[in-house]
Order: structure tokens, then C-alpha cells, then sequence
């Protein structure tokens, strides 16, 4: 077609009433122009050397929306450019990410822009946020083509609601499909990653300021993981790019700023390598009390503040292996009773002997780790999975976090919010090879940590005690109530006391001789606390103890008076 004809199609397109859409008006005037249009085939494995952008997080605060993104862009395994803009203003009100095909991206970005621009020239008002979503979905499926050719563009499209006076989040498909998100998102090769984190970091009702920073703190996370990522470039004073959107408007952060952010991240980061602790387990496991797991000479015992009867922290999962959590009790019931299912199957499908604390420790670490990535609320548990052996050598104690993390323990743990003040305390009163009194004198102890200097209740209807029996045969899980209980922590009230006496002796003072050693004792505290019920087992849980101010349930004593 002539130079003339072309003129007079563009001019009829000009003229034609046609719609408000820019993309709409190329399509007939000029369809050369759009991205990912001529027809040509590419050829195989071309796609995937061509430069790529990367990493894109988003997050809404109060009053507004952040979008952050990395600069790097890689061909293929090779760094093609380290600076390259993926995050862009598409109108005053909103701003447009990309990862993909880093070409055919801005052009699009840039389609887009123009898109809106003339919308609201022609119209006399900008688009609605809904709107702006909606007309990039379509744009986005008009590259479809191009993406089946391995030329794969997707957006991350975020901004400010002038209706509902809130940041808004909305992610697309490679067919188009838009999906709004809640509090926030990330796309590209790192995006796993850096979800994770954010994750973690995320709290709603955050100021710009903290978005930004746990923006940031998601994005070098993915650069750890993720090659195709970059962090931020200490050397070349390069930093990922930072916009955020308010009722003020689209605004880039300088430079400077951006540097700011970066050189915190990096600055918190030479002291704590795998990044800050997260307030999900702040505010979510450390609601309720500590729990503690304690190896003795004949076995395991468990130790946890719990009223309840009805609601158990500690359970049997197996032959010789026992379960123990903190955190929301109806998410940890879920996983106690999925951990039985799955140990009287294997031990069905093959024999008992091949049912083991590692197997199952590893099988709630995918699943804790699986439903951290996948769901959008992590489960707010912490648990251990214990296994005794004939020798306690050969004893295996695991710790299972919230976000799928494992640990193998060796004598003790602590779980739960207060669990390193815990710890330092049974690291001092434990030692290898103690009996169950010292074992539970230890425990104690330890719980009373938690206590902030006020005196912990250890009475038999305020704990949960259970052990798991070196000899006894098949079924070794046992709960330790009534009068046993009531002996038990009588004589470890003993054994805390005369620990106590001999720690605060002055030195060159002797101690008591060899006729002192079974006299009797200074009258403990907790000697004369009566039993709740008639065999001595705890009261029924009071009414709200199973009900959460939150969603869902706290652990059964969570929020007792200590």
C-alpha cells in the first residue's frame, strides 16, 4: 500500500466516530504499531535471549499504594542492562509494573500511558481505577499472539482509588485474566521469593514508610535467591526504583531516597543475614504462653501452662512419637490430626518400625512451607514432633516453624514467643542424663521465664505435663494428672529450692551435710494447691477460652492470667 493510501486510512480513521480507545484507533490507522503485532514467526530459542525484566513487589499502606522493582534484566544467563526502568506512571493516579520481554513491556507501558491519556482528553474525565484495570486486561490480551511465540509480558498494575480513598492492587495472566490483590503482590522470576517475605514483613495499616522498607526487604530477599533479581548495587549507586500513589498523586522516589531505604536494608542485613524477625510471629505465636520439651534419662517430657482439659497442647501421634504446639489452636488441631492420619497410614502401608519423628517432621515442614507460599494467611503455629528411643542417644526432638523451617533439637526446646528466654534458662538447669523431677524442676523454671517477673501459677490445673515412656512397650505416650502430677510437682518444687539455696550460699560456707540430705525440705509453694476435680484433674475450660478475638482460635490458655 502507497504512501497515500496510508494517509487517506489514517485520515478516515481520524475522522470516523470510532471509541475513546488509543489502542483502538492504532489498530485501524496504524496496526504496525502495537506490541507484539506483524505476523513474524520467532525462532526457536530467540525468545529466551532477548533482555527480560525481572522482579516487581507491590503493597498497599494507609493511604495509598507502593510499587517497587528491581533493575536488573538478564538474556538468557547473561546481565543484559543494570539499570533498567520497570515501574512507570501511567496517569496521576496509578502506575503500571513489568516482567517479561523487556521490548514488548515498554511498549506496552507506553501504549498504555497514551491509552489513558486520550480517554480522558476525548471524554473530559479520566477512567475509573476499575476501568484503568480492565483496558489493560484487554491490552494485555492482544499480545497473546506474541506470547505463544515465547514473547511473554506481564504487568503489575496498582493504584489510588479516588472513590474509596485506598490503594488497590490488580496482577494479570498472559491470556489477559485480571485479578485484584489483597494487600500485596509481586510478579517476575523472584516473585516467590520475595511473596515470602512480604509475607512475613506485611502488617495492615502500615505507613509508607515501613511499605516501602518491607518492599525493599522483599526485593533483596529475591535477589538472594533469585539470579535474575537484582538487590540493590552498593558500588555503582544503583537502587530499585520506588513510586508510591496517594490521594496526592503518582510520585517517584529520588535517588537519594530510594538509597536511603537500600542502605538500611543492607546496613540491618550485615547484622541479621536472613533479614528483621516477623511480626506474624511476634504478635501471632508469642499471644499465647511458651511450651516446653525436655529429655530425660528414661524418656521425653512435655511441659505447657494450659487450663484447659478439653484442649490439648501436647498429643500422641504414634507408637513412640508425640506432637506439641503453640499458636492458634484450631490451625494446630488441624495439623495434629493430619500427623495421625499420616502415621497410621505409612505404618499400615509398610510396618510400624518405618513410622519416625524425622518423616513426620519433614512432612509438616512442606506442608507448613506449602501453605506459607501458597495461602494467603500462613498458619500462626509453632510445633515440635519428639520421638523416643530405646537409648537417649538416639532420642529426635524437631521444631517446625510457621513458614515450613525445621530444626533438629538436642535435649530441650523452647517453642513459642518467650522461647529464648526459655531456652537460657533450661540451658543452665539442664544436663544430661536427669531424672523426671530435675527434668520437670527445669521445665518450670524455664516456663516462670516467661512470666516478666510476676509469679507463674504451676499448679497441677494450670499445666499440661506429659512424657513419652523409654520402657514401656508399644504405646509409650502418657499424660502425667492427679495425684501423680501432684507429686511430681511437689518434689520438683523441692528440687527448684534446694537448687536455689545452694546457688545463693556465700562462698566457703558449708553446705548441708550428709544428715541434711533427706531432711525435709522448706514447705514449697505450690505444696499446698488443691486439686481441681476429684482425681485432681484441671477444671473445664472456662467459657472464651476456645473463642479468639481474631479469626479463628487462640492456643487454649493463651490468654490466662499468669
Amino acid at each position: 500500500m502507497g504512501s497515500d493510501a496510508n494517509a487517506r486510512l489514517m485520515t478516515a480513521a481520524y475522522l470516523s466516530a470510532g471509541t475513546s480507545s488509543f489502542s483502538e484507533l492504532l489498530g485501524s490507522a496504524a496496526p504496525g504499531l502495537l506490541p507484539g503485532s506483524g505476523g513474524l514467526s520467532v525462532p526457536s530459542g530467540l525468545a529466551r535471549e532477548l533482555p527480560h525484566g525481572t522482579t516487581i513487589v507491590a503493597a498497599s499502606f494507609d493511604g495509598g499504594v507502593v510499587m517497587t522493582g528491581d533493575r536488573r534484566a538478564t538474556a538468557g544467563n547473561m546481565i543484559s542492562q543494570r539499570d533498567i526502568e520497570k515501574v512507570f506512571r501511567s496517569d496521576e493516579f496509578s502506575c503500571i509494573g513489568i516482567a517479561g520481554v523487556a521490548g514488548i513491556g515498554i511498549d506496552l507501558v507506553r501504549l498504555y500511558q497514551v491509552e489513558l491519556e486520550h480517554y480522558e482528553k476525548l471524554e473530559g474525565r479520566a477512567l475509573s481505577l476499575e476501568g484503568k484495570a480492565n483496558r489493560l486486561a484487554g491490552m494485555v490480551r492482544a499480545t497473546l499472539p506474541a506470547a505463544m511465540q515465547g514473547l511473554v509480558v506481564v504487568p503489575l498494575f496498582a493504584g489510588y482509588d479516588t472513590d474509596e480513598g485506598v490503594g488497590r492492587i490488580f496482577s494479570y495472566d498472559v491470556a489477559g485474566g485480571r485479578y485484584e490483590e489483597q494487600r500485596h503482590y509481586s510478579i517476575g522470576s523472584g516473585s516467590v521469593f520475595a511473596r515470602g517475605a512480604l509475607k512475613k514483613l506485611y502488617s495492615d495499616g502500615m505507613e509508607a514508610s515501613a511499605a516501602i522498607l518491607a518492599c525493599m526487604q522483599a526485593l533483596y530477599d529475591a535477589a538472594d535467591d533469585d539470579s535474575a533479581t537484582g538487590g540493590p548495587d552498593i558500588a555503582r549507586r544503583i537502587w530499585p526504583i520506588v513510586a508510591t500513589v496517594t490521594a496526592d498523586g503518582y510520585r517517584r522516589l529520588s535517588d537519594e531516597e530510594a538509597g536511603t531505604y537500600a542502605e538500611a536494608v543492607i546496613s540491618e542485613r550485615m547484622r541479621e543475614p536472613d533479614g528483621p524477625t516477623s511480626p506474624l510471629r511476634l504478635k501471632g505465636i508469642a499471644r499465647g504462653r511458651s511450651g516446653v520439651v525436655i529429655q530425660y534419662d528414661a524418656g521425653i517430657l512435655f511441659v505447657a501452662p494450659n487450663p484447659s482439659r478439653a484442649l490439648h497442647k501436647i498429643s500422641e501421634i504414634y507408637d513412640r512419637i508425640a506432637f506439641a504446639a503453640v499458636g492458634r489452636y484450631n490451625e494446630y488441631e488441624i495439623l495434629r490430626k493430619a500427623g495421625v492420619r499420616y502415621a497410621d497410614v505409612t505404618g499400615y502401608q509398610y510396618d510400624r518400625q518405618d513410622v519416625t519423628a524425622r518423616g513426620l517432621a519433614n512432612w509438616y515442614a512442606q506442608t507448613l512451607g506449602t501453605i506459607f507460599t501458597d495461602s494467603p494467611k500462613p498458619f500462626e503455629v509453632e510445633i515440635v514432633v519428639a520421638e523416643v528411643a530405646e537409648a537417649p542417644a538416639e532420642d529426635q526432638i524437631y521444631r517446625i516453624t510457621f513458614d515450613g523451617s525445621v530444626n533438629d533439637e538436642h535435649g530441650y526446646v523452647a517453642m513459642g514467643g518467650q522461647a529464648e528466654a526459655i531456652a537460657a534458662v533450661l540451658k543452665e538447669h539442664y544436663s544430661e542424663g536427669m531424672n523426671l523431677t530435675r527434668a520437670l524442676a527445669a521445665a518450670i523454671a524455664g516456663l516462670a521465664a516467661q512470666a516478666n517477673g510476676d509469679r507463674i501459677d504451676t499448679s497441677a490445673s494450670q499445666l499440661e505435663v506429659a512424657v513419652l515412656e523409654r520402657t514401656r512397650a508399644h504405646r509409650t505416650f502418657r499424660r502425667l494428672t492427679g495425684a501423680r502430677l501432684e507429686s511430681l510437682l511437689a518434689e520438683a518444687s523441692a528440687e527448684r529450692g534446694t537448687g536455689q539455696q545452694a546457688a545463693d550460699q556465700p562462698s566457703g560456707t558449708p553446705g548441708p551435710g550428709p544428715s541434711d540430705a533427706g531432711s525435709a525440705p522448706t514447705k514449697p509453694a505450690d505444696a499446698d494447691a488443691k486439686p481441681a476435680g476429684q482425681d485432681g484433674q484441671p477444671d473445664s475450660p472456662q467459657p472464651g477460652q476456645a473463642d479468639s478475638p481474631d479469626s479463628g482460635q487462640p492456643e487454649p490458655g493463651g490468654d490466662s492470667a499468669t
